[in-house]
This record gives structure tokens, C-alpha cells and sequence, in this order.
């Protein structure tokens, strides 16, 4: 199987954002340009970036960003899988920040954790994984390095687990890291603007996904809780149903 995964995080701040979170969307590589013509309809025009963090309380941007949404639970979501995954900064066992010591080793195991955790939920059935990932390119060169470290140890912790045997963990092959703009305005290629709309997508659903779980400032901005409560409405219905009845589309979003 042939797979693209796109990550974004959100990154932890001293005394302002006590989290990491990592959202990982996965979908088959032959599956992209259908989800990005999806997407291109949905604009109805608009041509803007489309992120969870300036979203207005309403207009073009929001309403962009609520048909994206509507068209993913309704129409993708049993071909692409979400998964976010979060770390409490402050809590009973205190997490390292940006900058101090043993944060890239935080940093390398909660984005690896996301990985795998996904394939193993997302592909409990599958012999053979490749995986081509794409992520947000905003961040410096060290978040880049410790990005690809947590793919490289991602893709060793499931082949260990495969080679054991154990059920759910497919032969995976990972690409290195592509790391891009999600401004699919300043695109070099079609490629890179799917890949960029795809993007604005991640950010979307990370965002939404930490504003319904209470994990962002309360927010005033109504597009941003219209987006999480979108987000808490699915995982709401979702809860409601044992993990061993989950069927495929539940595997498809969670955290």
C-alpha cells in the first residue's frame, strides 16, 4: 500500500501552552487528487490560506473551513485517517520544553508515538506499508531533524513489532521527510499544491481537535469553536461505541 501522511504540531510555550500536539492525516497516494479537487470546490472562490490559528468569527475563511470539515467526516474519512495525539507539559510528570534539556527526546517519542499508534489502529489488517510523509516546513532546522527522527524511529519500532509477528504491524518502508509551505499559493507545481491544501487540512483538524479537548485558550473567535465543535460532535459519537466495535471509520479519527 502506498500511503502520503501529513503532520503539523503544536508546539509547547513556558507559561502560555502547556501541550504538544501532533496531527498525522493519512491517506493513499492514488486517493490525493480526488481529495483536492474536494477541497477546491469547497472554496466557492476563496483563494486565501485556510488555518485554524487567525480563523475570524466568520466570512469566506470560516465558512471555507466548515465545508473542508463537512466534506471529511461526510465524504473522506473511510479513505483518510486522522489521528492526533497530545502531552501535557504540566502535569504529574513534568515534560521538557522547547529549549530545555531532553526536549528533542520528548519531542522525537511523541511524534513516533502518533506514527505508530496510527498505522497499528488505521492498518490492523495490512502486509506491507509505504509511507511518503509531508510535513508543515514553518519550523527551524532543529524541529526539521528531530521530525525526521521520529519517522526513522517510527518506521524501526514497527518493523521490530512485525518482525515478531505481532498482529497489526505491517513491513514499512518510510520515505525521508518532505518538509513544504502549506501556502498553496506559492505552490512550484500541481504536486506541491495538493500537497499544500492538504496541509492547510492537518492544521485544521489539529487545531479543532485541542480546542474541543480544552487543551488551547478558551477561545472568543466563533469560527474556531464552530471547527471544535464539529470536532467534539465526532468524537462524541465515536466514544459512545466499545474500541473492539470501532468499525473503519472510527479507526479514521481519533486521539
Amino acid at each position: 500500500m502506498d500511503y502520503v501522511a501529513y503532520g503539523d504540531e503544536i508546539k509547547a510555550e513556558v507559561g502560555r501552552l502547556p501541550i504538544t500536539g501532533h496531527g498525522l492525516l493519512m491517506l493513499p497516494q492514488d486517493y490525493r487528487d480526488q481529495m483536492f479537487a474536494d477541497l477546491q470546490a469547497a472554496r466557492n472562490g476563496f483563494t486565501g490560506r485556510v488555518h485554524f490559528g487567525p480563523l475570524p468569527d466568520g466570512g469566506p475563511r470560516v465558512e471555507t473551513a466548515l465545508r473542508w470539515f463537512d466534506d471529511f467526516f461526510v465524504k473522506h474519512v473511510k479513505r483518510a485517517s486522522f489521528k492526533g495525539t497530545f502531552a501535557l507539559h504540566d502535569g504529574p510528570r513534568r515534560l521538557p520544553y522547547p529549549g530545555e534539556l531532553l526536549y528533542q527526546r520528548h519531542a522525537v517519542n511523541s511524534l513516533r508515538a502518533n506514527v505508530v499508534g496510527h498505522v497499528r489502529y488505521v492498518f490492523p489488517e495490512a502486509d506491507a506499508l509505504h509511507l511518503r510523509p509531508v510535513h508543515d516546513g514553518t519550523g527551524d532546522a532543529h524541529e526539521r531533524m528531530y521530525i525526521g527522527l521520529a519517522f526513522v524511529a517510527a518506521q524501526q519500532r514497527i518493523n521490530s513489532r512485525h518482525g515478531r509477528g505481532q498482529r497489526g504491524y505491517p513491513a514499512a518502508r518510510f520515505d525521508e521527510v518532505t518538509f513544504q509551505s502549506s501556502d498553496s499559493r506559492i505552490a512550484a507545481d500541481h504536486a506541491a499544491r495538493v500537497d499544500a491544501e492538504l496541509l492547510q487540512l492537518t492544521d485544521l483538524l489539529l487545531g479543532a481537535m485541542a480546542q474541543a479537548l480544552r487543551f488551547l485558550p478558551t477561545s472568543g473567535k466563533l469560527g474556531r469553536r464552530r471547527l471544535a465543535r464539529d470536532v467534539t460532535e465526532q468524537l462524541a459519537s465515536y466514544l459512545k461505541h466499545p474500541v473492539y466495535n470501532f468499525d473503519r471509520t472510527r479507526r479514521h479519527f481519533s486521539v
